[in-house]
């Protein structure tokens, strides 16, 4: 999947909102055939059927959560209440959703790196691009995150806040149905961590269309940027009519993607949908080379060399490459996202329950996502100095903040 870079030197100056960035034009056609049926799988969306996890660890404590009444439908603004004024002018910020609902997962202090991720896209991101950070939590949790960042919260004036402290709708940590029988699920990850990638299919982008909001970047609390990000991203997004953003493309073993290049395959057959990228990343090119294939160089787990035990002629190479978008820096066009076709196809892998069985989560599913929808000039790779999984002190460091 190519992808293109910012250019720190290119001047961005939008004088307004441009038209939403566009599905490629043989994909319009086929939307205007599923307007019908897009509309209903929109009502459902209203209607709490696709309701979802959360992440930002895997420890116990998320279990306190629950799982609220199935069918029920989420808070979709978490309580938040806003002024219609304040969403219009969400219009032009960009929400930065970050889901932390286990404060010492790994036996870390996730407040002090979830404190210096902040502290850093304060001084390296809202210069150029106005943002509002939404930092989801367990409901008990709120006074003890709070406090880990008391300084920055009282900086804050009424009004022009850019961090919210906000509690997990209960009803927004449900698995999809046939994503719910554990004894299907194949990995180590627990249910929290598959209810973080579901819950950022589902509950995080409504959340953010719903405050008003174009464009949701979902972090990591250890995501960490250390440098200028030169350009104002919505404006940039607008210019250049970009679906998706992302720091990083990766290449997933084969039992985190299991399945979903099968269901691609059945997606596009059916809506018959010619997709932007995707046979680029299949050997042979083309519809032949959309399947899943086990590589043990790659993956040596129980679970994955019982796949390979299951049929004798399980394939052995070639297929699809299984390049994702790493999931701890992704930006998403809110106007992308909710048009008909791409949320056909993300309700078809959440209500095939391979998202949660084989934890594609949402970064499998987002990768699919470019590679049937947007065109390589749709996808953005940052440039911006950027640091994930290191040591909050090192991040400081890097960023220009160490005391």
């Amino acid at each position: 999947m190519a992808a293109l870079a910012v250019d720190p030197r290119e001047a961005v100056n939008v004088g307004g909102v441009d038209a939403a960035p566009a599905l490629p034009s043989h994909l319009q056609r086929r939307q205007q055939a599923v307007k019908l049926d897009s509309s209903r799988s929109l009502q459902s969306v209203r209607s709490g059927t696709m309701g979802g996890g959360g992440g930002g660890g895997g420890g116990q404590r998320k279990k306190r959560l629950g799982g609220g009444a199935r069918g029920a439908a989420p808070d979709w603004t978490a309580g938040l209440q806003l002024s219609a004024q304040e969403v219009a002018a969400n219009a032009d910020r960009l929400a930065v959703v970050v889901l932390l609902t286990d404060l010492d997962y790994k036996s870390a202090n996730r407040t002090l790196m979830l404190h210096a991720a902040l502290r850093l896209a304060q001084r390296h991101l809202l210069p150029t691009t106005p943002a509002a950070f939404y930092v989801f939590t367990v409901a008990d949790q709120l006074p003890l995150l709070a406090a880990g960042l008391e300084d920055i919260l009282a900086e804050q004036e009424s009004g022009s806040e850019w961090v919210r402290l906000l509690a997990v709708p209960q009803e927004s940590w449900v698995l999809p149905p046939a994503g719910n029988d554990t004894q299907l699920w194949r990995g180590h990850w627990n249910r929290n961590y598959r209810l973080m990638g579901d819950w950022r299919l589902s509950f995080m982008p409504r959340f953010a269309r719903e405050l008003g909001h174009r464009y949701v970047l979902q972090m990591d609390d250890d995501s960490y940027i250390v440098g200028p990000v030169e350009a104002n991203l919505v404006q940039l997004f607008d210019r250049r009519r970009l679906a998706l953003g992302v720091q990083k493309l990766v290449k997933d073993p084969p039992l985190v993607t299991w399945g979903l290049p099968e269901l691609a395959k059945y997606f596009i057959i059916t809506h018959q949908v010619k997709p932007t990228t995707l046979f680029q990343h299949c050997e042979p090119p083309g519809l032949r080379g959309l399947y899943s294939a086990l590589d043990e160089k790659l993956d040596l787990a129980a679970d994955t060399l019982a796949l390979g035990d299951f049929f004798d002629d399980m394939p052995r190479r070639g297929g699809w490459d299984r390049t994702i978008l790493n999931g701890n820096c992704v930006m998403i066009a809110l106007d992308f996202w909710f048009s008909p076709l791409v949320q056909r196809f993300v309700g078809l892998c959440r209500g095939s329950g391979g998202s949660v069985m084989y934890r594609w989560n949402e970064q499998a599913v987002l990768g699919m996502v470019a590679q049937i929808f947007a065109t390589q000039e749709q996808l953005l790779l940052f440039s911006f100095p950027y640091a994930h999984r290191i040591r909050h002190t090192d991040a400081l460091k890097m960023g220009g903040l160490a005391s």
